[in-house]
């Protein structure tokens, strides 16, 4: 599971996302020339956020203990990986029995793809080839594995044909009453990491939706939080998450994009193995350790 970095941490968002899927920065832009960001505060109701790659919500937040844990909490957000077909009927099965449950949905998108570490794994390779076949122009050809970022096909698909498969499973999500999106890898359509700033991702998302889809884009892997500000400056708040994520390779940065999340009335939920991604928290920042890995640092870990 990739962040809207590369594992060398693209830096964004909606991923960058629904959205990305890194840590780089936007481009550096001074005090003076950020807009005065309108901040949010914080819902008074208690909420617990819960997305993993690898510790399915169903049969995590569902057992008796998690159901005693969970009980003073008004509402449970559960993310689930949509796979790369938010039509298929194995997707509409995994949504409708979380539904079932009472809880809120957020679901994960690759967004154009990307290696894990350094590699593309077969199964992602192939759904994006997929999905190139019927939103760009130029034909893959036969035995490629993803390897050449500068083949004709991927560069059409990472600047505009994963937008086109966004733009559509934004249709395909809206009627399932689907919260949030994040959206991964958007660092290989240029955006963060000193290219083009992930705000204008979220104008460009919040615009190629239609006015009455209300599905939100989760921010994911912002750099430090000067670029927060930044991109909570530019951008219209009603589009973005009450929730960020952060991986590991930005653990020195949390603390403070946690304290600066909070000014806008979004929580980061941190995510400490790149290879076994996992999120959760509380609306104030309490991550329960339902699940997932590095149970034991989780646990003593916080910030002042």
């Amino acid at each position: 599971m990739l962040s809207i970095s590369t594992r060398a941490v693209f830096s964004l968002i909606l991923c960058s996302l629904l959205l990305a899927c890194g840590g780089g920065g936007s481009p550096s832009t001074t005090p003076a020339q950020i807009p005065t960001p309108v901040l949010t505060p914080t819902s008074s109701n208690q909420t617990y956020f819960y997305f993993s790659s690898g510790h399915d919500p169903l049969t995590v937040l569902t057992t008796s203990q998690a159901k005693a844990t969970l009980a003073k909490y008004t509402n449970v957000i559960a993310g689930i990986d949509a796979g790369g077909n938010t039509s298929s009927t194995e997707f509409l099965s995994r949504v409708q029995n979380l539904r079932a449950q009472g809880w809120r949905l957020h679901i994960y998108l690759e967004g154009p793809g990307g290696p894990t570490g350094n590699s593309w794994s077969a199964d992602e390779c192939l759904r994006v080839q997929n999905a190139a076949k019927l939103y760009v122009s130029n034909s893959v050809p036969v035995g490629d594995h993803c390897q050449d970022d500068n083949a004709n096909w991927m560069k059409e698909w990472n600047q505009t044909g994963f937008f086109k498969q966004l733009q559509q499973q934004l249709i395909d999500l809206q009627p399932l009453g689907v919260e949030s999106i994040e959206v991964d890898n958007l660092y290989r359509a240029g955006y963060g990491d000193g290219a083009k700033p992930i705000s204008d991702f979220i104008v460009r998302f919040n615009n190629g939706k239609s006015a009455n889809n209300t599905i939100k884009l989760l921010l994911k892997n912002i750099g430090s939080p000067a670029e927060l500000d930044a991109i909570l400056g530019a951008s219209p708040r009603a589009a973005i998450a009450d929730y960020m994520i952060l991986e590991e390779d930005l653990k020195n940065q949390w603390c403070a994009l946690q304290n600066t999340g909070k000014k806008y009335g979004i929580v980061a939920a941190f995510s400490w193995n790149t290879f076994d991604y996992h999120a959760e928290t509380d609306s104030n920042g309490k991550d329960l350790v339902l699940s997932g890995p590095a149970q034991s640092q989780r646990q003593s870990f916080g910030c002042s």
